[in-house]
């Protein structure tokens, strides 16, 4: 990860010095640099102080080494990788920690799925970007399998050497393994790779949660009431607004978008129609069709949270909050 962690250096220090926990413009203005939506700067920064950053926001080295993961070689790797591209003082901010959030999500995007970068920023972590050899990889299947018995490990890590060493070197390189990554099926890798920065089991219980507490609503499913602004949460039975559809059609812009206007309704033809008009902005392409399809028959937006889970957008509910 060395050309990224170089990138990620120079934009990473930008956010986090310039703000403070305490203040209440924390999570937005991390929430507009990052272009991530507020819910989700709100997730990851509760997940950075259950790593054990400090009051001013930063994770420093000791906090790392508290988390005692010397048997986690991923996670070690990637948090050193952190801690040496964002700061001289081995200290790692918010603002990396979401930047390298999003552009995990920014690479397993569905439409846009960039397995070669990903690939190649996963062997940077087995061993720092040297080859691997046999004793690396049972460490790194390990990692992965830490309930697998010992045996069945190495059995694992002789197979993998056998088919990317053929030459029988005694390392894998990092080229061998991207290549042979690449011949898996897409769906396969994508599947491994999914990441959602609010998983989707978690919407469902807030989901559910919703409908407990409103068992009268006719909508069910709805989101669950913001807990900082509840007075401004739409109404499930209102439409959705210009703003909210926007925010849906520059998510799905990155994921199956095809799918999504099917499950609007739209059929092939009229979806060919639209990308002929916007062939320049597919994401102003499905803005239009969304609001179309809000007007056409006064949807609500208690249908598009509906349509959403319908087509594996569920992590997307949280802008209709």
């Amino acid at each position: 990860m060395g050309s990224l962690a170089t990138k990620f250096r120079e934009e990473g220090s930008k956010v986090s010095p310039s703000t403070h926990p305490r203040s209440p413009e924390w999570i937005t203005v991390h929430s507009r640099a990052c272009n991530l939506a507020v819910v989700e700067v709100e997730r990851l920064w509760m997940r950075f102080q259950q790593l054990g950053c400090t009051e001013n926001g930063v994770l420093p080295r000791q906090a790392i080494e508290r988390l005692n993961l010397k048997d986690d070689l991923l996670a070690t790797n990637v948090l050193k990788s952190l801690q040496t591209a964002y700061s001289e003082n081995e200290m790692i901010t918010f603002h990396a920690f979401l930047l390298m959030n999003l552009w995990v999500v920014e690479c397993c995007d569905v439409e846009k799925f960039k397995f070669d970068a990903l690939l190649r920023a996963i062997f940077t972590l087995f061993n720092n970007s040297d080859p691997v050899d046999k004793d690396t990889l049972i460490t790194v299947l390990r990692s992965v399998y830490p309930h697998e018995d010992e045996k069945e490990v190495k059995r694992s890590a002789e197979t993998f050497m056998l088919f990317l060493d053929p030459e029988n070197t005694g390392y894998i390189e990092q080229d061998a393994f991207v290549s042979w990554g690449k011949n898996l099926p897409v769906e396969t890798l994508q599947n491994i790779f999914i990441y959602h920065i609010i998983p989707p089991e978690v919407l469902d219980r807030a989901n559910l949660e919703f409908e407990r507490e409103n068992p009268h609503n006719t909508n069910r499913g709805g989101p669950t009431p913001s807990p900082r602004a509840p007075s401004t949460r739409p109404s499930l039975s209102e439409q959705p607004t210009d703003s909210v559809l926007q925010q849906v059609a520059d998510k799905a812009s990155r994921r199956d978008w095809r799918l999504l206007l099917n499950s609007l309704n739209y059929t092939d033809d009229e979806v060919s129609e639209y990308q002929q008009r916007y062939s320049h902005d597919r994401t102003e392409m499905i803005y239009k069709m969304l609001i179309n399809w809000r007007n056409k028959d006064s949807k609500t937006t208690s249908d598009l949270h509906n349509v959403l889970r319908s087509c594996g957008m569920g992590d997307f509910i949280s802008v209709l909050m």
